[in-house]
């Protein structure tokens, strides 16, 4: 793997990440100068290592921080497969800057008119008696139809699913009124539950055709 590939992974997939992998990347005088993890990797922060832990978390530096990030992603593609998207460009290959990017940095090719729009996420809940996800979505631009697949990777979830159908979502709240429910499926529990525990969401999600 190269080590492009696998600073994308940690980056952008950082909730795959173990605690002691995140505490490494928490330790400053280790992220200063490197410029390849903004802060966003250490907005969750973490109780202080035990005297117990210290050794286990310098271990995984041992070898230096390049050498971490090459073992960290090995690991996070070992365990969970299906749960990073590499986000490659359709025409010569090669890794685009982020999961969400639409044109190549490399050989320039665009695939923006893949897009069909912007949504807000709101959260989500189980439809228990139809076996479905409800994604709780905010249209911010473009139509949207079933069929289409709701980009999840911004939000640290590998994957897009197929919106199988859209509903209205009622709410006594007059800013709320004009979200949608996104109906999907083929999600594991472990994404399921950790989309139902995430709070609203402000960055904006795509939706592909």
């Amino acid at each position: 793997m190269e080590l492009e590939t696998a600073a994308y992974i940690v980056h952008f997939f950082s909730r795959l990440l173990t605690d002691n992998e995140r505490r490494v990347l928490h330790y400053d005088d280790l992220n200063k100068g490197r410029g390849k993890f903004p802060g966003t990797l250490r907005s969750s922060p973490l109780p202080p290592i035990s005297s117990e832990e210290g050794p286990h978390v310098l271990e995984l530096f041992k070898d230096g921080y390049d050498a971490f990030i090459l073992n960290t992603a090995q690991r996070i593609i070992a365990n969970d497969p299906g749960k990073v998207f590499l986000n490659t460009c359709p025409g010569c290959g090669k890794l685009a800057r982020t999961p969400q990017a639409k044109q190549c940095r490399y050989c320039g090719l665009s695939w923006h008119d893949r897009v069909a729009g912007e949504i807000q996420f709101q959260g989500a809940f189980r439809l228990g008696e139809r076996n479905r996800l409800v994604i709780v979505v905010t249209p911010r631009v473009g139509r949207f139809t079933a069929g289409m697949r709701l980009d999840l990777t911004m939000l640290g979830v590998g994957r897009k699913p197929v919106v199988l159908s859209i509903e209205f979502v009622y709410s006594q709240e007059p800013d709320k009124r004009n979200d949608l429910g996104f109906i999907v499926e083929g999600l594991d529990e472990e994404e399921e539950e950790y989309l139902r525990r995430r709070g609203k969401f402000a960055t904006a999600l795509l939706v592909e055709k």
